[in-house]
């Protein structure tokens, strides 16, 4: 016989004790084991359960976070296989029976190494690039929030974009946007901002792909990262290189033009002209970035947004005023005025002088104007 009171303890009871098990483990096995039976899923529906009970959300929140964060984990560990088995051509199953036998300690004392050399040599099959560049896709997508899932997953791309043979993957999995989203997903990071760009640059070596990154608004986003990092030379340089290899696709050179990218070269051109910069501070301009403007084109352009701005400045200003309302005038506060005898003396020096029925017993000299106005209509009798 259910009741309402034992279908909300039920809940609250299961959330306590998977966060209980996943906590209390020595190792991770458990919360392992936990996730491939669909524990985020459990996480998600205890969560859409009994929303005004608050013991019951907070459990659920934090168990979800605590299968989010191994989650994320073990997606770094299997891209970093992936990218393993792609530089040594292996097979999935091979590189993580390696990664099972052998032993952390005595690889750090260096009796691992031959052992694992052997087992490279050894390998029965090959990689299959296509998987591979999936998996390491699918982990980007899932775990879109995670920096470090994300930094992984850029150096792998880099690795698969450099000399293997995707067959396709790369193009047919949308590798691009998943490039795009990481940078736009996180951009105070400095290594993922880095590996974008790098991967960007990598990338752009098959037309095919350079034009996916052209359609996927990645100069945007080496523009936003330009701008994001203004003290840091060496990533503004990175976004620069990335730019300039993606305009070998004329229909980039046409994207470049529509994302005011003039105010990038602008910028470039007048460190690289200021003789105040210090050289290693400098950016390098790529030809085919530098070819599409002119200086007269750039200087005209400037120019035109000058005086777009002052325009649109100065019709703004006219709005601002005519809606304003016309604010009352008040009557000016009528203050006491000194008499002409009191200013006797030096012209000019009403301030300076002193004025003897003030120096009566129980007052003090006042040498402010407006004490002296107030005390001028003290009856000195």
């Amino acid at each position: 016989h259910r009741t309402e009171a034992s279908d909300r303890d039920a809940p609250r009871r299961c959330a306590k004790a998977l966060m209980w098990i996943v906590r209390k483990s020595p190792t991770d096995s458990e919360a392992d084991q936990l996730l491939e039976l669909g524990g985020l899923k459990l996480a998600e529906r205890l969560k859409g359960l009994h929303q005004d009970d608050l013991e019951l959300q907070k459990s659920a929140k934090e168990l979800m976070k605590m299968l989010q964060t191994r989650a994320g984990a073990l997606a770094c560990k299997e891209i970093r296989i992936c990218k393993f088995c792609a530089v040594n051509n292996m097979d999935m199953d091979s590189a993580k029976r390696l990664g099972q036998l052998v032993n952390p300690f005595q690889r750090d004392a260096g009796l691992g190494y031959s052992r694992k050399d052997a087992m490279v040599h050894k390998k029965k099959g090959s990689a299959d690039i296509s998987a591979l560049v999936k998996r390491v896709l699918n982990h980007m997508r899932e775990h879109l929030k995670d920096e470090g899932v994300q930094e992984f997953g850029l150096e792998a791309i880099i690795e698969f974009a450099s000399d293997h043979d995707d067959g396709g993957a790369l193009l047919q999995d949308r590798a691009a946007k998943c490039v795009v989203l990481a940078i736009e997903a996180h951009p105070e990071a400095y290594n993922v901002s880095w590996k974008g760009c790098v991967a960007v640059q990598t990338m752009c070596r098959k037309l095919s792909l350079s034009s996916e990154l052209g359609k996927a608004q990645a100069l945007s986003a080496l523009k936003q990262v330009y701008e994001d990092y203004k003290d840091d030379r060496e990533v503004r340089q990175q976004a620069v290189w990335a730019i300039g290899s993606m305009l070998n696709v004329p229909a980039n050179v046409e994207r470049t033009k529509r994302a005011n990218m003039y105010t990038l070269v602008q910028d470039v051109v007048t460190r690289l002209e200021d003789r105040t910069v210090a050289p290693e501070q400098k950016i390098a301009l790529p030809l085919p970035l530098r070819a599409i403007w002119t200086n007269e084109q750039l200087h005209s352009i400037k120019l035109t947004k000058m005086d777009e701005k002052r325009q649109s400045g100065e019709t703004e200003a006219k709005a601002t005023q005519q809606r304003r309302a016309p604010l009352p005038r008040r009557g000016a506060k009528k203050l006491a005025r000194v008499d002409d005898q009191f200013a006797a003396g030096e012209p000019g020096l009403v301030d300076s002088q002193e004025y003897p029925f003030l120096k009566k017993p129980g007052l003090e000299f006042y040498t402010t104007k407006e004490k002296r106005n107030e005390m001028s209509l003290y009856n000195p009798d």
